[in-house]
Order: C-alpha cells, then sequence, then structure tokens
C-alpha cells in the first residue's frame, strides 16, 4: 500500500535526521531548522512502532478472521526471513569490521554483541560502561519489536479463544498498556537520563506498538467505527501534528516530559496520522492526489527498503561521513552550504546503501519465504478487496 509505504519512507528519513554527520550548531543560519530536525528526527522510531503494530496486527487478525485461527509457527517463520538475515549479516559484518579495526574498538567483542544475538541490546543487562555510542545501539528498536512478535500472537491466541467476544478486549488491553507504560516511565522521573533505562527499555515502549494494534482490530472487526472515524482526516492530520510537535523543540535527554508523556503523545499522534493516511483514496482530494505524485512515490520507494536502511546506515555511512568531516571534508564551503550538502550526501548514501544491501540481501530471502511459507493472509485485506464481513470466527 503506496500509504504506508510513505510513512516508512518518513520515518527512516527521520531517523537519518537524527543520526547526522555535521551538527546543528556547524549550520550556519540553518541552525534552527537543523536543530528541529536533530531533536525530531528520533521520533521516527516511534511511527515504525505504531506502524508495525498496525500491520503486524493486521495480518494476525486477519488471519483470525479468514481460518478462525492462527498459525503461530508459520508466523514466526515468516517473521524470522524477514528480519534475522539481514540482521545477522549485520552483526557478522559489524563482528568483522571490529576486529579488522575499521569500525569500533574490538574488545570486548563477545560481551559487546552478544546483547544483539539474542535480541536483549535495549536493556543493560551486561552492565556495559556505555560513552553515548553503544554498539550497534541503533537496533534496540528491533529488540522491542522481537519482543512483540512473540507476545502478540501469544495474546491473542490466549484471548481468541472465546471468538470475537474475547478480542473484543483488545481496546482495554492496549489502553491498559498505555497506562501501565506511563506509570513505569513517570516511575524513573527524576534520575538522570540515559537511553537504556528511560528509552529502550520494552516494558516501556511496548505500549506504542499496540496502539497499531487497536487500529488493526478497529480495521478488522469494527470496520463500521473504522469508517466513522476516519470520516474527518483533515481533522486527523491536524491532532496527529498538534500532538507529536512538541517533541521538535523539547530535547529528549534533558526534559523527562518527552520521556514520559512524550511517548504517549507520539504513539497517539502518529496512530492519527496512520488513520488519515490508509483511509485516503489515491487520487481523491489534496491528500489523495498527493499520493499519486512524484514525491509520493519516491517516499514510498525509500519506504520500501527502510529496514535496510535503518540497519545499515550508521556504521556503513554515518562513521565514514563523520570521520572524513573530521578531517576536514568540504570544510572550505560557508557553514550552511556545506551542513546542505553533507546532509544530502549522507542521506542519499544511506539511501542508495541500504537499497543495494537490500535488493541483495533481503529480497532474495523474502523470495524464497513466499515459495516455502506462503502468506495465508495479508495485513489489510487488499488482495480480495478490502474489508470483508468476519464470517469464520464464532462468537461465543
Amino acid at each position: 500500500m503506496v500509504q504506508l509505504d510513505v510513512l516508512r519512507g518518513i520515518a527512516i528519513l527521520l531517523v537519518l535526521g537524527s543520526h547526522y554527520v555535521i551538527g546543528p550548531k556547524q549550520a550556519g543560519w540553518l541552525r534552527i531548522p537543523a536543530t528541529l530536525l536533530a531533536r525530531f528526527g528520533w521520533t521516527g522510531v516511534d511511527l515504525f512502532f505504531v506502524l508495525s503494530g498496525f500491520l503486524v496486527g493486521g495480518l494476525l487478525m486477519r488471519e483470525l478472521r479468514l481460518y478462525g485461527k492462527l498459525d503461530v509457527r508459520r508466523f514466526l517463520i515468516r517473521r524470522g526471513f524477514k528480519i534475522w538475515p539481514i540482521y545477522y549479516l549485520y552483526l557478522l559484518v559489524l563482528g568483522i569490521m571490529m576486529l579488522a579495526g575499521v569500525s569500533r574498538p574490538p574488545e570486548p567483542l563477545y560481551q559487546l554483541l552478544s546483547p544483539n544475538l539474542v535480541h536483549l541490546q535495549n536493556y543493560n543487562i551486561w552492565h556495559m560502561p556505555y560513552d553515548g555510542s553503544p554498539i550497534a545501539g541503533h537496533t534496540w528498536s528491533l529488540a522491542v519489536e522481537e519482543h512483540f512478535y512473540l507476545l502478540l500472537p501469544l495474546l491473542l491466541l490466549f484471548i481468541g479463544r472465546s471468538g470475537k467476544r474475547g478480542l473484543a478486549w483488545i481496546p482495554w488491553i492496549a489502553i491498559g498498556l498505555d497506562v501501565i507504560c506511563l506509570a513505569l516511565r513517570l516511575r524513573l522521573t527524576g534520575e538522570p537520563y540515559r537511553p537504556w533505562t528511560q528509552q529502550t527499555p520494552t516494558h516501556l515502549r511496548i505500549d506504542s506498538l499496540f496502539t497499531g494494534v487497536l487500529l488493526a482490530y478497529w480495521y478488522h472487526f469494527q470496520p463500521e467505527f473504522f469508517a466513522r472515524l476516519t470520516r474527518h482526516r483533515l481533522i486527523l492530520v491536524v491532532c496527529g501534528l498538534l500532538l507529536v510537535s512538541p517533541m521538535a523543540v523539547l530535547p529528549l535527554e534533558e526534559k523527562p516530559f518527552v520521556s514520559t508523556y512524550g511517548f504517549t503523545l507520539l504513539s497517539v499522534g502518529y496512530a492519527c496520522l496512520l488513520l488519515a493516511c490508509v483511509s485516503t483514496p489515491i487520487g481523491e482530494g489534496r491528500m489523495g492526489h498527493w499520493f499519486a505524485s512524484r514525491t509520493a512515490r519516491a517516499l514510498a520507494a525509500v519506504g520500501a527498503f527502510s529496514y535496510s536502511i535503518y540497519i545499515w546506515h550508521i556504521d556503513l555511512v554515518t562513521i565514514p561521513i563523520q570521520r572524513l568531516v573530521k578531517f576536514g571534508l568540504l570544510s572550505g564551503l560557508p557553514s550552511s552550504a556545506r551542513w546542505i550538502v553533507l546532509t544530502l550526501a549522507y542521506s542519499l548514501a544511506a539511501i542508495l546503501v541500504g537499497g543495494v544491501l537490500g535488493w541483495l540481501c533481503e529480497r532474495p530471502t523474502l523470495l524464497l519465504r513466499d515459495a516455502l511459507f506462503p502468506s495465508r493472509s495479508d495485513a489489510l485485506g487488499l488482495q480480495t478487496g478490502g474489508i470483508e464481513a468476519p464470517e469464520s470466527l464464532p462468537d461465543r
């Protein structure tokens, strides 16, 4: 779906903006927009969370509707084919680069990479002395998603035993997780900010993913309510932008509001924007015509490789260019022009590297996955023309 790929494209561009190669203080007269981008860019991960919750939740719920049961084994295998090949290839390449002294200190290699091998890199259980740039630190969000992939199908299996009546608990579960995660984050108020304490743990961030699951539930099991909710798309867009905008001016590391209430605002705000986008027909109205534009198609093309771009951009693009900047790359240019040129070059290089490696690694494994374990459903029911009445799931 073009609209969702556009959102993926926006999300990865935001992330690239937060992992800049030249700081806002060196942007000359562009310092203000550079600062806003650097401060706000990390929220692209929250947009990814809401998107993942909506799409993965949609896959599982539509399977429940069509067959009345879940094939959890097939789901986990298909997720593994999607996530693991390129991820473990990245860890292998990173380990080789570290041993060769090309990227990051090589010792202690096992201690540095072992959390990533078991998807616990979002918890500081190794009590490592982070210096602000942990090894493969950007993969913390993948650990949160891996935990979500295990939790959601088990939860749906449990509550789905009661049929549609059991699934009606999903809104209450999503709201409950919002409250619980917010309460757990508020307990940390007053402590010095550390990413592995306030930002990355699964038990503090999984509410964003379940916000997406809630949208998927409405889409598949309450289509009339979903239609009413998305009737006024402009209001959804305005509300979404208002809810996420504070994070553009409030530094995550300095303002406890961001790492507490801010995460909640982001999940709800990005949910509003997702609702507006997914309900917009291509070619209808201003938003629909924009989704049919070349700009939207370019963003969708970037979004199609967003996972690969996210995996590779730090070690193959950001760090090498930062080293060149330290040696005076383009130092003869005015500050603002240098920031523009380096930011554009870095973004294009990250997209190119991610796209090429995604084409070489991700695409073949997905083709193999679909040949060995064909999908039993798609997240939005587009293969059968959209939302159909749930017939297979009993109402017990």
